[in-house]
């Protein structure tokens, strides 16, 4: 497999899928506590709900980057192979804000109970791996 072969488009596609693939991992939501001296949190992350849509969208990204690198003839696509990842990256992206919309925004203070709830850097992670894979595939328009 040899990445010099990659266009930088392609690069572009393939670094925005690990991203997203990472962000998914990573907590989507988080919360925490401290009662009675005993602090304690639990976080989510984009691994169940919607957050399943960005994480397959991200694995194809890099499955589109990868495969013909191993000589993997994929099949023909109704669609341009730019616009078929711009809609990859709108699908990682897109998953990641209605899941942020779902949550509610920017989250919640319980200043007196010593706890605060709310959205967590694993979303903003896959939306910046969404937004690479789709302007990795604009910037291919008409390249390929």
């Amino acid at each position: 497999m040899n990445f010099s072969n990659l266009s930088m488009t392609d690069k572009l596609i393939g670094l925005g899928g690990i991203v997203g693939l990472v962000g998914t991992i990573l907590p989507w939501y988080s919360v925490s506590y401290s009662l009675f001296g005993v602090s304690s949190g639990v976080s989510v992350n984009g691994l169940r709900g919607v957050g399943l849509i960005a994480f397959i969208a991200a694995v194809l990204a890099v499955l589109m980057v990868v495969l013909p690198l191993l000589n993997v003839k994929l099949p023909k696509l109704p669609l341009d192979t730019w616009l078929v990842n711009v809609i990859l990256g709108a699908a990682v992206a897109g998953a990641a804000v209605i899941a942020y919309l779902q949550i509610g925004g920017s989250g919640v203070s319980f200043e007196g109970l010593g706890g605060s709830a709310g959205v967590s850097y694993g979303l903003f992670v896959t939306i910046a791996g969404g937004a690479l894979i789709a302007w990795g595939g604009f910037q291919s328009k008409g390249k390929a």
